[in-house]
């Protein structure tokens, strides 16, 4: 078959392709088998064409540019505007083919990635490049289809993603390479929005919005920090002494950042999710607003419309830990600066519990694990003789509810309440022991096994952030054996850390931190 059959045969099958692929599903049977022939005769642009390589060149340019966020969204769409133009088929005398074939070809692969059962980073990471390729083809001669630019976007999005996902190591060693697809997905995922993509399905724009305030979240907080924002461009200054000198400016302030990702998780709110994801919205909105210091009650009334919009579905069996979780971490941590009164920590405990409607399971889980944490009473008890009546109060009350959740997550997904109740333990009640022996809970320190610590990755986190909490924990750990002077653990657990350099973002802080620890008991001894 040669490319003028394949062009008739394509003409018969292409609607009914897209459309297929556009409902999300694969092509099938004699279908597939007509893409394929025809896809085989149009694998590459046509060559010579002038308007090809200057599409190309401005993509190019657009994609690698500097992200410059100014005051207002408008401004930042305009942005978007790049002098790029439809490639006339006729004019340029290029087969039709081309206009379609490298979009089908990419969407297949998103949607092949998207249904593997298991996962493989090196096999996404490859399918990943392929279907940018694709994509970047289709849109140098379809420059303003909007749906295409953010199936650009999300492809860059998951390719940082699956870096973030790898190994602390890996996202050490390629955070330059994570950084440029972060930046890229946004170029794609903002023109996509100036250009109306996804217009027609409501649901759609929901995940769209939300995608690039989840973006713009992962770009700011750790592991990344803000590395994507870094300007590339280096501005020439003339000194007073006729001098030519170049200056790179460093990286922005975080705080434009967390306000967008706020502008576009309450856009994505207008349209409703097919998912019953929106609750997410309001929690990644009280998680920027508090990045950005917002008043407490402002970002606790995000978490509250959060558990609430969570449990609109009176169908709903288990409870959606993460943003109850959120809540009693911050109601802690607030109370603890300082920030809020016990009474407005005993009303927030209170409007929770006020809707906790249809949870009857949970009662039923934290009355079958009564031993789970035997002997946390009298440690609420005596560990807050220091505090004023009100603020012990306030502070059993989240120790408690923190309690519920661990009984309630019986397949021990989530590692942060075990975190926080450890961080109450030493910081609230002054028990090193006890934060210590709690905290190893997520914690393995025998030479069997190989890793040092056994935490799970739960639904919703964000990709890279299993290896800032593996830090995180790690530090706190080597803190509380120091403190209680405890060298069987430091010895196990220094022997551990040698070995799991790929699990550390900083290694080296980690083994500077121990090191400091055993001189500290070797020098406890002597004396």
């Amino acid at each position: 078959m040669d490319q003028k059959a394949a062009e008739r045969l394509f003409k018969l099958v292409v609607k009914a392709a897209v459309v297929k692929l556009q409902s999300g599903a694969l092509l099938k049977g004699d279908l597939k088998d007509v893409i394929d022939a025809v896809s085989d005769l149009f694998e590459q642009l046509p060559e010579k064409q002038i308007i090809v390589d200057s599409n190309k060149k401005v993509i190019e340019d657009y994609m690698n540019s500097d992200l410059n966020l100014s005051s207002s969204i408008n401004s930042i769409y305009r942005k978007t505007l790049i002098p790029i133009l439809p490639v006339d088929r006729k004019k340029n005398n290029i087969s039709f083919v081309y206009y379609k074939i490298f979009w089908i070809r990419g969407k297949t692969l998103r949607l092949q990635i998207r249904n593997r059962t298991k996962t493989s980073n090196e096999k996404n990471m490859t399918d990943l490049e392929t279907a940018i390729e694709e994509f970047t083809s289709h849109l140098i001669l379809n420059p303003d289809d909007g749906n295409a630019w953010y199936d650009l976007g999300v492809c860059y999005h998951q390719l940082a993603d699956e870096e973030l996902n790898w190994s602390a190591s890996n996202i050490k060693s390629h955070k330059k390479d994570i950084a440029d697809y972060q930046k890229k997905a946004f170029h794609a995922i903002l023109r996509a929005i100036y250009l109306g993509g996804l217009s027609k399905d409501v649901s759609q724009r929901n995940e769209m919005f939300t995608q690039i305030g989840n973006l713009l979240y992962s770009m700011a907080t750790p592991p990344m920090d803000m590395l994507a924002f870094e300007p590339e461009t280096v501005n020439n200054y003339m000194d007073a002494g006729g001098n030519l000198i170049s200056v790179k400016n460093g990286i922005p302030d975080s705080k434009p950042i967390y306000k967008l990702a706020v502008a576009m998780y309450i856009h994505a709110l207008r349209y409703k999710s097919l998912q019953k994801s929106q609750w997410r919205c309001y929690y990644a909105t009280g998680k920027c607003f508090a990045k950005i210091g917002r008043p407490p009650t402002e970002v606790l009334g995000w978490y509250m419309h959060a558990i609430q919009d969570s449990r609109q579905d009176r169908g709903q069996k288990e409870l959606l830990i993460e943003p109850v979780y959120i809540l009693c971490s911050s109601l802690a941590k607030y109370l603890f600066q300082g920030k809020i009164s016990a009474t407005l920590v005993m009303e927030y405990l209170a409007k929770e519990k006020s809707l906790q409607i249809g949870e009857n399971s949970t009662e039923e889980n934290v009355n079958d694990h009564p031993k789970q944490h035997a002997g946390d009473e009298d440690l609420i008890q005596n560990g807050t003789e220091h505090l004023p009546a009100d603020v012990a109060l306030a502070y059993k009350g989240i120790f408690k509810r923190l309690l519920e959740i661990i009984s309630i997550d019986i397949k021990g997904w989530h590692h942060r309440p075990i975190y926080r109740i450890a961080w109450m333990q030493y910081y609230i009640f002054r028990n090193p022991e006890r934060a210590k022996a709690e905290l190893m809970k997520l914690f393995t320190l025998k030479p069997t096994v190989k890793s040092h610590i056994s935490i799970w990755k739960p639904n919703y986190e964000l990709p890279g952030k299993h290896y800032v909490y593996i830090h995180k924990y790690t530090s706190f750990l080597i803190k509380l054996v120091k403190e209680t002077r405890d060298e069987n653990t430091l010895e196990q657990l220094s022997r551990k850390l040698r070995k799991v350099q790929t699990l550390l973002l900083n290694y080296e802080q980690i083994m500077n931190e121990l090191t400091v620890s055993e001189q500290t008991e070797q020098n406890k001894q002597i004396q």
